[in-house]
């Protein structure tokens, strides 16, 4: 768990990372995103889906890596800038919970 404090705001979240192996197509749904927009998007084709997903999945540990390392330098700038990267990726992934909790980090980090 990473524990963020700027100035009366404190922040606190945990990093999980969840990955297919060897599946032929994940759920469109399940509690932690929602695909079927995505999906729609590229016109109903698995492999694009899929190329999207491996995409997003390869992207991830870089982007929350330089927010943690922005945290910890406490870089509004660059906190500001990566939860506002994020929040696009995860919209796209229809992660509402994480696009929610970027979009909260980004607003606190210009305050």
């Amino acid at each position: 768990m990473l524990i963020q404090t700027f100035g009366k705001h404190k922040i606190n979240f945990e990093i999980r990372f969840f990955y297919y192996f060897d599946t032929p197509m994940p759920e469109l749904v399940s509690n932690l995103y929602d695909l079927n927009m995505l999906y729609e998007q590229v016109s109903y084709d698995d492999s694009m889906l899929k190329r999207f997903i491996d995409i997003f999945l390869s992207t991830v540990p870089d982007d929350m890596g330089n927010l943690a390392d922005a945290l910890i330098a406490n870089d509004l700038d660059r906190v500001r800038s990566a939860a506002h990267k994020m929040k696009s990726s995860y919209g796209l992934m229809g992660a509402e919970w994480a696009k929610d909790l970027c979009f909260e980090i980004e607003t606190i980090s210009k305050t």
